[in-house]
C-alpha cells in the first residue's frame, strides 16, 4: 500500500504535517538549483500533532514530503518555500506554494566584500566554510587532498552558488545539490557501470513518445588540448587524441583533425587538468539517447541515478536527468527523462 505525508520540519525535526490538495516534485540535473516543489495546501488547517501549541511559520519551517511505502517510509526532498499565492474557494482558503531545496539559498546569498583565500587551503574545507556561512551544515562530502594552487579572491556580488560550483569543477567533483533527505552533497564525478534501478515489467512503466538520438558528428572534436595557465606558473598543457580506428569520429577515420582548445583559469593539479580532458574526450566520442518514460512513484532517485530499461523495443542502461512525481487525490506517478551515451 502506498501513502504520502507532508511533514512540517523545524531545525531538522518534523513537528506537525500539512493538507494537501495536490503536490509535484521536480529534480532536474542540469538546474542551478535541482530539486523543486509546487503544491496546493489548505491554508486554515494543518496537524501540529503533540506540538500544538506551535504554529506553521511558512517561511522558516521547511517542507519534506514522504513516501509511504507498504508501512515503509521514505523523504522525498526537503525544501524551503519561496513564493505562496492565497486564493479562495467555496472549499476553502488555499496557498499556491513554490518551494525549492536549500541550495536555493546559495544562489540567493552573494558576497558583500570580497573574499580571499590562500593558496594551499583545502578545497573542501572552503566549500565547507562557504556553506556553513550560509548556515548549511547537514553536509555529505567525498574526500579529497586537492588544495588551492594559487591565492584565490572572489568579488562583490558573486553567488555561493557559483563559486562553490566553480571550486568543484577544478577537482572534477559533480554540482552542488542537495538529496531527498536535505543533505548537500559534495561529490566526486564517476562513471557508473551498474543500475540503480530496473525496469523490465510494461505494468510498471510506459515509454512516452519516440526515443531521440543526437549525434552531432561535425562538431565532435577528435583532439582536445587542455591549457591551464595562472600569473605565477608556467603553463601546463595536456592532450588527448582521439585516433582510434573503431571510431567514426577519429583522426584516422575522417582523415582531418577537429580542435578544441578548453582554457582553464584554476584546477587544481595537472593530474586534475589531465582528468577533466579524458573527461571531455570521452564525451565527444558518444552519442546522447535520450527516452522518456513513466512509472509508479518511488524514492532513492538521486543526482547521477542510473536506470536499466528492458523491452522489446530499448534495453541498456541510462543515466536518469530528470523527473517530476505529481501526486493528487486520486493518482500518482512519476515522469523521467533518462539519457546514455553510446560509442560511435
Amino acid at each position: 500500500m502506498r501513502d504520502f505525508r507532508m511533514e512540517i520540519v523545524r531545525n531538522g525535526v518534523p513537528i506537525g504535517k500539512l493538507f494537501c490538495r495536490s503536490i509535484t516534485i521536480r529534480f532536474d540535473s542540469t538546474s542551478e538549483v535541482m530539486r523543486g516543489m509546487r503544491m496546493e495546501m489548505n491554508a486554515d488547517r494543518y496537524d501540529m500533532g503533540r506540538n500544538g501549541e506551535l504554529s506553521f511559520d511558512m517561511f522558516t519551517d521547511r517542507l519534506r514530503p514522504v513516501l509511504i511505502e507498504d508501512g515503509t517510509e521514505a523523504a522525498l526532498g526537503l525544501f524551503t518555500i519561496t513564493t505562496a499565492t492565497e486564493s479562495l474557494a467555496e472549499t476553502g482558503r488555499y496557498y499556491s506554494v513554490e518551494a525549492y531545496d536549500e541550495t536555493m539559498l546559495l544562489k540567493q546569498a552573494a558576497l558583500q566584500n570580497r573574499t580571499y583565500f590562500a593558496q594551499g587551503a583545502s578545497y573542501i574545507d572552503v566549500i565547507t566554510q562557504l556553506l556553513t556561512d550560509c548556515g548549511l551544515v547537514n553536509i555529505s562530502a567525498d574526500a579529497s587532498s586537492a588544495t588551492l594552487q594559487i591565492d584565490r579572491e572572489f568579488a562583490v556580488g558573486e553567488t555561493y552558488l557559483s563559486i562553490i560550483n566553480t571550486l568543484l569543477e577544478e577537482i572534477n567533483y559533480d554540482p552542488v545539490h542537495a538529496d531527498a533527505n536535505g543533505f548537500i552533497v559534495l561529490k566526486a564525478k564517476e562513471q557508473k557501470q551498474t543500475a540503480d534501478f530496473v525496469y523490465s515489467d510494461l505494468r510498471d512503466f510506459k515509454l512516452i513518445g519516440e526515443i531521440q538520438k543526437d549525434t552531432d558528428v561535425y562538431q565532435k572534436p577528435n583532439v582536445i588540448t587542455g591549457v591551464l595557465s595562472n600569473p605565477s606558473e608556467t603553463p601546463i598543457i595536456y592532450t588527448e587524441v582521439n585516433d582510434d580506428a573503431e571510431s567514426l569520429l577519429s583522426t584516422v577515420r575522417r582523415g582531418y583533425e577537429v580542435v578544441k582548445v578548453i582554457k582553464y583559469n584554476n584546477i587544481a593539479s595537472a593530474a586534475e587538468l589531465e582528468a577533466s580532458v579524458k573527461a571531455e574526450m570521452l564525451d565527444a566520442k558518444q552519442e546522447t539517447e535520450t527516452v522518456n518514460f513513466v512509472s509508479k512513484v518511488e524514492a532513492g532517485h538521486e543526482y547521477g541515478s542510473t536506470v536499466q530499461l528492458a523491452t522489446n523495443l530499448i534495453e541498456g542502461l541510462y543515466t536518469e536527468k530528470s523527473y517530476e512525481i505529481q501526486i493528487d487525490i486520486s493518482s500518482a506517478r512519476m515522469r523521467h527523462t533518462a539519457e546514455r551515451r553510446r560509442f560511435i
